[in-house]
């Protein structure tokens, strides 16, 4: 006997949750949150120089529905938006500049944040390599909404040690939860 079952799915419900998260990061790194926050814990006064957003430029990787939701909100606050698909078609109105994987190189060198909105899949596994993380402005940072994969954590940890890019926000990794 076969039984009636609903199959449905739920792509699309992320957009604006987790563009948002992706806004809070940037806004977190540019205005030096965590080092106020660290500073308030050991009772200190430090000196930050935060930065303005507005007239930077944004790359995201992965125009889905999570990069697009991020596009329309980035350009409300003044960012020029740079995008990667993996099939381009017509560019939307909310992103400048779009473009397929070849665009990545460029992507990179001019973004001033870095978000990576792709699905967890193999072929989006260690995305950015070396060349990748080296061809970011000293300046940048990169904020990473996609899974663990997506980059290796000790080359990731090596680019923040050595300063090949400003910082990062990472929302997945390769093994969660963390260890203590």
């Amino acid at each position: 006997k076969t039984l009636p079952i609903a199959v449905t799915g739920s792509k699309g419900i992320h957009g604006p949750s987790f563009s948002e998260f992706a806004l809070a990061c940037i806004f977190a790194l540019t205005k030096k949150l965590p080092q106020c926050w660290q500073a308030q814990e050991r009772k200190q006064w430090t000196r930050v120089f935060p930065e303005d957003v507005a007239g930077k430029t944004l790359g995201i990787v992965g125009l889905g529905t999570v990069g697009s939701e991020l596009a329309l909100k980035a350009r409300a606050l003044g960012l020029r938006v740079l995008a990667t698909k993996r099939t381009v078609q017509a560019k939307p109105p909310n992103v400048d500049e779009l473009g397929g994987p070849d665009f990545l190189p460029q992507l990179l060198s001019q973004s001033d944040f870095v978000v990576l909105c792709l699905a967890s899949i193999p072929s989006t596994e260690k995305i950015l390599g070396e060349k990748e993380l080296r061809a970011m402005k000293s300046s940048a940072y990169l904020i990473n909404l996609t899974g663990g994969k997506a980059i290796e954590e000790p080359l990731l940890l090596r680019a923040l040690k050595e300063k090949w890019f400003a910082g990062a926000a990472l929302d997945a990794f390769a093994k969660q939860p963390l260890p203590a």
